[in-house]
């Protein structure tokens, strides 16, 4: 994974981010990277208290790389949601959660994908959400388990779903939980 795959992750590191919410942050980071930039954030937040700044970009930084060095991340997430101040900042949460569960097809993903879209549609440019909405269409076409699948990025998911809406047609395939995501037969 070079750096300009988690480009969007690393923007949420400035003072004033540039992310949009058709971002896309849960591309897979390898321990090192992960731990590298929990550290790197955790200096953030510390500033940002000194300087009175809230940091709600730098605490969805902390789960998402708490997420890659494989740590329960459910209490910060439900901490993040009882935080979240205003209607910017649980979209971003849900989409974020969400495509953290979706790159390892985890049950639930596309509640909070769906979630954050909806929370983010009267926020997002339209090319961000025509982008949003047809990413999500594709990514609905994933099997999902209660498991741990090997981490994908965006591309990879997609390129998958796009093999399942060629197979299936447009309807969207029977998901079984608790059964490993297998789509190569």
């Amino acid at each position: 994974m070079g750096n300009e795959d988690n480009l969007s992750v690393s923007l949420l590191l400035e003072e004033e981010p540039g992310v949009s919410l058709g971002d896309w942050f849960a591309e897979p980071m390898d321990h090192a990277l992960a731990g590298t930039l929990l550290e790197k954030t955790r200096q953030a937040m510390q500033r940002s208290i000194v300087l009175g700044q809230p940091g709600y970009e730098l605490r969805i930084l902390e789960l998402i790389t708490a997420y890659w060095l494989d740590r329960p991340v459910e209490n910060l997430f439900t901490s993040l949601s009882a935080i979240s101040g205003n209607r910017y900042q649980r979209a971003l949460l849900a989409l974020v959660y969400g495509q953290l569960l979706m790159s390892r097809k985890q049950a639930g993903a596309m509640i909070h994908l769906d979630t954050g879209f909806r929370l983010a549609s009267n926020m997002l440019e339209a090319q961000d959400y025509f982008k949003l909405m047809q990413r999500h269409d594709l990514l609905r076409r994933l099997p999902v388990s209660t498991g741990l699948a090997q981490p994908l990025g965006l591309a990879a998911l997609l390129a998958e779903a796009n093999v399942i809406q060629q197979i299936c047609g447009t309807g969207v395939p029977e998901v079984i939980f608790g059964q490993s995501p297998d789509t190569l037969g």
